[in-house]
């Protein structure tokens, strides 16, 4: 009996500090989950991310995570009344790109991430066949624009984010931090700067669904909270507007991007167990000067299951 008593401690305290360091998530975003029928700029994208939890190599970092990202975004535009010199407020374009982010935990609630994406824009990225087989299944109309899409252009990108806590309450249910980020490449140039706030039932950034730290997490503490984060991003280029970088496209011509863009977005995430969801929406003002309306807003959804 003695013996049984101490094979079930043991498979107990080893259940307790298994730590899981695997994970895979899927995530789409869509204006339809707004419940507008709106149809309309960035309107459709989906990833899956695999995410790998690696060992610490200093006392100062608590967690380091492996982020390798694959998808696609679709962004469409409003045709123009006639009399225009414009068809389409907003070029067609699809997206395509794989990514690898790390991320590095720090002792004092800071988080520094290096991202590299390879992304390619124009037909090659396969935005209107997608669209297309998305709207047949739906039984949804059919999308005219897509003959007038960027050209195709292949480039890489590099980035850089910071997150930093600013304050959290005593009981962890109340959290405000600062969060910056910039890229550098041929698809995108762009900077911005954020202040997250959460509340709710919270766990460290080195733990949390908010900042995937939760993949090697060996809590088994329930996380769920709301969010909100205010934004503002300054963009130098945006390939999905413009064409790539360095590469011929009259839409260089036609169209002028917004240097600022501000930018809401609201939502919840929960993390119990093995599993992970959230939902939140997003709104904007509009990326280029020829857009008809001067907001944008869409959904996102995501599930992520730990391994």
């Amino acid at each position: 009996m003695y013996v049984c008593l101490a094979i079930c401690n043991v498979k107990h305290s080893w259940s307790q500090t298994k730590n899981i360091r695997h994970e895979i998530v899927i995530q789409n975003d869509n204006d339809v989950y707004l419940l507008t029928s709106q149809d309309r700029y960035y309107t459709n994208g989906i990833n899956i991310n695999y995410r790998l939890g690696l060992k610490s190599d200093t006392s100062r970092i608590k967690n380091r995570i492996l982020d390798v990202e694959f998808g696609q975004k679709m962004y469409n535009g409003i045709n123009l009344s006639a009399g225009r010199s414009l068809q389409w407020d907003r070029p067609f374009a699809g997206y395509l790109y794989l990514s690898g982010e790390l991320n590095q935990y720090y002792n004092d609630e800071q988080i520094l991430s290096l991202k590299v994406e390879l992304g390619q824009v124009g037909p090659l990225a396969k935005g209107r066949e997608v669209q297309k087989v998305i709207h047949q299944v739906f039984n949804m109309y059919e999308v005219s624009g897509w003959n007038q899409e960027v050209s195709n252009a292949f480039g890489v990108d590099l980035g850089v984010k910071y997150q930093k806590l600013i304050y959290r309450s005593i009981n962890h249910s109340f959290e405000i931090s600062g969060m910056s980020s910039g890229t550098l490449g041929m698809n995108h140039i762009n900077a911005h700067v954020g202040l997250p706030i959460r509340w709710g039932r919270l766990r460290s950034f080195s733990h949390s669904v908010f900042t995937k730290g939760h993949v090697q997490s060996r809590s088994n503490d329930r996380e769920l909270f709301l969010y909100y984060v205010p934004a503002v991003h300054f963009v130098g280029y945006n390939a999905t507007i413009q064409g790539g970088l360095g590469h011929h496209d009259i839409n260089k011509e036609q169209y002028q991007i917004e240097k600022i863009i501000y930018s809401h977005k609201i939502g919840f995430m929960l993390a119990n167990g093995r599993s992970s969801l959230g939902l939140s929406y997003t709104f904007q003002s509009r990326e280029a000067k020829e857009m008809l309306y001067k907001t944008h807003q869409y959904g996102t959804i995501f599930y992520g299951l730990r391994f």
